[in-house]
């Protein structure tokens, strides 16, 4: 019996549209064995900039599934994805480490503690998988979009394979810029990919994720909390694993 892929995903802080998708992983793909490393949890306050109040989710968002939140929030800290210093954790090295993957999964390069963590993958030869819904038309216009074109390019080549989220990321991937042949499915090389310890486990676990996220369903996300009043702001949306519909 072949055993199961042992995967560690890195995210900067738990996400309301990842738990759903982590918990179904856990509960019914017997073929990986997840762990889901969090640099921190935000506090209220920190996690309602954008939003207008503080709040805390109705639904926890790290339980269902292996998870490890490697440091509490701290003043200062900052998860919006426009803040590279927001959540800066070195100890996700070692907790990368510890987990022992065969894959990790890291979302893009939007934080230095996911930079250090492709870093320690490179280091110790652990196959990447990016998994994000940046597309060709999300480029800015103008002259920055001659930086950014180049500058994604190289970023992208730190991943031994691709997975795309939505029809629209599909359709306009970024990963055209390291491959030209059309993207029919998650799994993509890069042209100057390591021969990585592992790596045709890598495009196998490419292969059952997909299998795992390709029904879109729809699911309700779990609402915010105020902390002035219990009232929950629930909303529909898309999400691309199939998930039971949470109470909120």
């Amino acid at each position: 019996m072949t055993p199961p892929i042992r995967l560690t995903a890195v995210l900067t802080h738990p996400v309301q549209y990842s738990a759903p998708w982590f918990r179904h992983i856990a509960a019914r793909c017997p073929e990986i064995e997840l762990t889901v490393l969090y640099a921190t949890e935000p506090t209220p306050e920190q996690q309602g900039v954008g939003f207008g109040t503080a709040f805390a989710w109705d639904t926890p968002l790290t339980e269902g599934y292996a998870c490890r939140v490697l440091r509490p929030a701290r003043p200062g800290d900052s998860v919006h994805s426009g803040r590279f210093w927001g959540v800066n954790v070195p100890e996700i090295t070692r907790a990368l480490r510890e987990s022992r993957p065969e894959v990790a999964l890291i979302p893009g390069w939007h934080s230095v503690t996911l930079l250090r963590a492709i870093r320690e993958c490179r280091r110790a030869r652990i196959p990447v998988l990016y998994r994000g819904d940046t597309h060709l038309g999300a480029a800015p216009a103008g002259w920055r979009r001659l930086l950014w074109a180049p500058r994604t390019w190289a970023l992208l080549r730190l991943f031994d394979g691709y997975l795309s989220v939505g029809r629209r990321s599909r359709r306009r991937s970024t990963t055209k810029l390291v491959s030209s042949s059309k993207q029919e499915s998650s799994s993509k090389r890069a042209p100057n990919s390591r021969k990585a310890i592992g790596s045709t486990r890598a495009e196998a676990l490419s292969s059952i994720w997909q299998a795992a996220t390709k029904t879109s369903v729809k699911a309700r996300s779990p609402g915010p909390r105020s902390k002035k009043h219990s009232s929950s702001r629930n909303a529909m949306v898309e999400t691309t694993a199939p998930a039971s519909p949470i109470a909120t």
